[in-house]
């Protein structure tokens, strides 16, 4: 007799970085060294966003959508990868769901991407409600409000509670 048997694998996975590609409906609530980011009227006449880590997106359909935030953050530290030193910024962005959410090992390898709401995972200030980035990062590229160690497991396990693709 044949049955079917749903058997629980569990394997160790060592996640280095958070990453997530965004995009940012208005570069312009958010601000770097106190200056507030481009407005889409300046992105649409070819403005970089003074935020760093913005990246061009060749697949853009708008030249007001010409831009989105790609980030990685170390796992360990709270720390944004290539984040200049020096360079302080308050993110207030909405991105609803225009995100794409990820693990990745130290290797490289991509584990568990989603494309959704903003996830728990992201939601560094408790405040995001699935639609906004909300952060702030230091002239160490720190973001301010990182999470305890039970605190980021607690999230991570949420993560990958979520259905991905």
């Amino acid at each position: 007799m044949k049955i079917s048997v749903e058997e629980r694998v569990t394997n160790d996975i060592d996640v280095k970085y958070i990453c997530a590609d965004l995009g940012v409906r208005y570069w312009e609530d958010s601000s770097v060294d106190g200056v507030d980011d481009i407005s889409y009227d300046e992105q649409t006449k070819g403005v970089h966003p003074r935020m760093p880590l913005a990246v061009e997106d060749p697949s853009a359909r708008h030249d007001g959508e010409k831009y989105r935030w790609v980030i990685k953050i170390n796992a360990d530290t709270g720390n944004l990868e290539g984040w200049p030193e020096g360079v302080k910024a308050n993110v207030f962005y909405k991105v609803c769901d225009d995100g794409i959410y990820w693990l990745e090992t130290a290797k490289g390898e991509e584990y568990h991407k989603i494309e959704d709401y903003v996830p728990k995972l992201f939601d560094f200030c408790n405040d995001s409600d699935g639609d906004y980035i909300i952060m702030t990062v230091d002239e160490n590229g720190h973001i301010k409000e990182w999470y305890d160690e039970e605190t980021l497991e607690d999230r991570i396990d949420n993560f990958l509670a979520n259905e991905g693709f």
